[in-house]
């Protein structure tokens, strides 16, 4: 019977019309399949991320925590450096983290022509655009916005503290790896000998 009935209003539809359905549920699918694995993908990274990030601040601002997870790998990397000794890392950052959502864009644009009782005419342009963040459901039920990419934080500058700081060829080596890793010009590096 449910044959039947399916046979009898796929026939009674045009060509056109059903494509237009069955593309729709197509696109409904990879949508829901979309979201879901964007969503399985936050969770686990988060659940990676979060021990990591959290190991050393608290409840601090997540700028901090990026800051002193970096302080920290830097303290290590550099303390390898033949000479170098023991080493403390100050950065310092221009901007916090910064979030890049999804948006859908509508433009507008109207144009009108009046005459007027002279038999002069008048055109007006008017364009607007209109933003609506794109929103899904996460996995308590709350509509939040999609989240495209996320800014590191942009540090402007370092200060690295080494027992081994007076010595001309450590200091260059020290300034020359935080330069590579941080990606800052030599003014924006300072190495000091650090107090017995």
């Amino acid at each position: 019977m449910v044959k039947t009935v399916l046979k009898d209003f796929f026939r009674d539809k045009d060509k056109a019309g059903l494509l237009k359905i069955i593309l729709a549920l197509v696109l409904g699918v990879l949508l829901i399949s979309f979201a879901r694995f964007r969503l399985n993908t936050n969770s686990k990274t988060t659940e990676q991320e979060q021990p990591v990030l959290n190991a050393s601040a608290g409840n601090e601002p997540v700028e901090t925590d990026y800051t002193l997870v970096l302080e920290k790998r830097m303290e290590t990397a550099l303390s390898q450096i033949d000479g170098a000794g023991k080493v403390k890392v100050l950065l310092t950052l221009t901007q916090g983290k910064e979030l890049v959502v999804a948006e859908d864009k509508t433009t507008n644009q109207d144009i009108n022509e009046e005459t007027d009782g002279a038999g002069g005419t008048r055109k007006t342009h008017s364009l607007s655009e209109e933003h609506t963040l794109v929103l899904y459901t996460d996995e308590n039920g709350v509509e939040v916005p999609l989240i495209l990419r996320e800014v590191s934080p942009v540090i402007e500058g370092a200060v690295i503290i080494a027992e081994g700081g007076e010595n001309i060829f450590v200091k260059d080596a020290l300034t020359r790896a935080a330069e590579t890793v941080l990606g800052l010009t030599t003014d924006k590096v300072q190495v000091f000998k650090m107090k017995k």
